[in-house]
């Protein structure tokens, strides 16, 4: 593994300590960032999507990605309404991104789901089955589809 400098607002860490899991994540979300120049999650062109969680995550199975309007409108224009290729473009971005983050509108959407697993660090009071809907943009937010 390169090693190389990660710094944001004079924070600076290794890639090895970013990539470990013995302690509770950076709460900016660093750690998920692949990068090469240090950006928030919401900016970044790619996060990290593995299946083992930090400590203090928590992983959703999402039952329904709701896209917001921008993007539902820029991806069912370019499709001609075909709701089949708009659902596997909407894949191709989750997997090449690791996020829904539409890269020509900027913009993702919100989900239902049910909580799979919960860290033993997570302060966010969920426990494993709860029906969950974030009320916050995806952009930021680690995903990958189920293969």
């Amino acid at each position: 593994m390169t090693r190389r400098n990660i710094s944001c607002i004079g924070y600076q860490m290794t890639e090895d300590e970013r990539m470990s899991r013995d302690s509770t994540s950076d709460p900016t979300g660093l750690h998920r960032v692949l990068d090469e120049v240090v950006v928030l999650p919401q900016a970044a062109q790619r996060l990290e999507t593995s299946a083992e969680l930090w400590p203090d995550e928590v992983r959703v199975r999402v039952e329904k990605l709701n896209l917001d309007a921008a993007s539902f409108r820029q991806l069912e224009g370019k499709h001609a309404h075909d709701g089949d290729k708009v659902r596997a473009e909407v894949l191709e971005i989750v997997s090449t991104r690791g996020k829904m983050h539409n890269p020509v509108t900027g913009s993702g959407g919100m989900l239902v789901g049910t909580v799979e697993e919960v860290g033993p660090e997570s302060t966010l009071g969920l426990k494993v089955g709860d029906r969950i809907a974030t009320l916050v943009s995806l952009t930021p937010h680690p995903a990958r589809p189920r293969g």
